[in-house]
């Protein structure tokens, strides 16, 4: 019998997921676990029913394509579940499909913990988004205090684990050696971070290397960081075609590379939370095909939020410069990193910035207290 079934359906979740998973094994070394999900949750110990490796979209244009394929993969999770019905079914963001998931799931009489909750940054949710969310779980795991307590005004169970982010990024074993490995003499490091899906990465690492290529200070370089779930070769290609010599390619913790950066040029994720806990000054930047540009276009109308980075979105104000949709050029970028590296006025008001967002995230250990609520419903 499956103990605990995962349901994750993009690369931040699988990191959560996995961290939640290894703790999960330091606790009760026999625990079964099963779930929806990538690589780092099998590396975790986790049997995968479905790979949800490459179902990460932005916008409803890039959404369509997929939805035969998530649609299988719900029959095929719901069949599963009837047949096997795990300990606990815990889904982790990923709200379109898991918050329908978590409603069909507790309908079944299985127990529901859901880690993440969808929209959990908003510190002033919709009353009516809300209540339909707290039927979706018996118990919310939220990484933000004010969540955990707006949950509990609408009548969930809900506890504040803080944010695996500084999990992540307190496991970084290679941050002295990154900085030996890349920098001579007095130059600096600047990471690239082009994004966990293919459309991020083909649009904006091009963009980077371009910076990069043209970049004054011979002595300066510049990693890319690559994701689990891009594809080695493909970007290899990418970065031979940009005759970019002074940049590098690093397989492995982003929190490393960021710690020993001086700067960042960041996609738009979860990636932008990292930085900030670890006091790396960044640009975020983001952009897609005309499609997402139009979509992007008719939200921001309707939004009261026109920031997109978490930090920015936490704070409620612009602390890291954003570059977005057709901002996002090499000669924008270009300009924000050289003010991140030489003007100390703005690198010390981004990290007293910076400071406040770490605090939003705390308490650390999110992946050992979720484990400890799992645990707890898996064995009542």
């Amino acid at each position: 019998m499956c103990d605990v079934f995962f349901i994750t359906g993009e690369a931040s979740g699988h990191a959560v997921a996995a961290g939640i998973s290894e703790e999960l094994r330091v606790r009760r070394p026999d625990i079964a676990l099963e779930g929806v999900g990538g690589r780092r949750m099998r590396s975790a110990g986790v049997s995968l029913l479905a790979d949800s490796s490459h179902w990460g979209a932005i916008g409803v244009a890039q959404a369509l394509p997929l939805v035969r394929k998530i649609l299988t993969t719900a029959r095929a999770v719901r069949a599963h579940l009837k047949t096997q019905p795990p300990g606990v079914l815990v889904p982790i963001d990923f709200g379109a499909f898991n918050a329908r998931m978590g409603r069909w799931a507790r309908g079944r009489g299985i127990r529901v913990v859901y880690a993440m909750p969808p929209g959990s940054w908003r510190r002033s949710p919709d009353p009516r988004r809300l209540r339909n969310l707290v039927g979706c779980a018996d118990v919310f795991l939220s990484p933000f205090r004010w969540n955990a307590e707006n949950l509990a005004n609408a009548g969930a169970v809900a506890h504040h684990i803080g944010h695996p982010v500084l999990d992540m990024i307190g496991n970084r074993q290679n941050e002295r050696e990154i900085r030996d490995k890349y920098v001579c003499g007095s130059g600096r490091l600047i990471a690239l971070l082009p994004g966990s899906r293919a459309h991020e990465v083909g649009t904006l690492l091009p963009r980077m290397l371009e910076v990069a290529k043209g970049w004054p200070s011979p002595e300066d370089r510049w990693v890319i960081v690559k994701a689990p779930t891009v594809d080695s070769e493909w970007l290899s290609r990418i970065l031979t075609d940009s005759n970019a010599g002074n940049v590098a390619v690093y397989e492995g913790s982003s929190a490393d590379v960021l710690a020993a950066s001086d700067a960042a040029v960041v996609c738009s994720g979860t990636a932008t939370l990292e930085a900030a806990a670890l006091g790396t000054p960044m640009v975020v930047v983001y952009d897609g095909s005309r499609m997402l540009r139009a979509e992007y276009r008719l939200r921001k109308r309707r939004i009261a939020t026109p920031m997109v980075a978490m930090p920015n979105i936490i704070l409620g104000r612009m602390a890291a410069p954003e570059l977005l949709m057709a901002n996002a050029t090499a000669a924008n970028i270009r300009r924000e990193v050289t003010t991140l590296l030489d003007n100390t006025a703005c690198r010390e008001a981004i990290l007293s910035e910076f400071s406040e967002v770490r605090r939003a995230l705390e308490p650390e250990g999110a992946f050992h207290t979720a484990a400890k609520h799992i645990l707890e419903a898996v064995d009542q």
